[in-house]
C-alpha cells in the first residue's frame, strides 16, 4: 500500500514538470464608460444618502425635536 501511495505521490509531483507552456491569453481592450459611469453612480447615491441625512436632521431640528 505504501508502494503504490508513493509512486502516485512522485507521479504527481513530476506533472508540473512535464507539462507545456500555456499561451499568454490574448490582450482586450476594455473600454472604461461603464467604470466610468459606475463610478459616478457610486459617489453620487453615497451623496444622495448623505444629503437625505442631513435634510431629515435639518426638518428635525425645526420641529423642536431631536431622535
Amino acid at each position: 500500500m505504501k508502494r503504490q501511495f508513493y509512486g502516485i505521490a512522485m507521479m504527481l509531483a513530476a506533472l508540473p514538470a512535464l507539462a507545456e507552456e500555456a499561451a499568454p491569453p490574448p490582450r482586450i481592450e476594455a473600454d472604461p464608460t461603464a467604470l466610468i459611469v459606475s463610478a459616478v453612480l457610486f459617489v453620487g447615491m453615497i451623496g444622495g444618502f448623505f444629503f437625505y441625512v442631513w435634510w431629515k436632521d435639518k426638518a428635525a431640528s425645526k420641529q423642536g425635536g431631536e431622535e
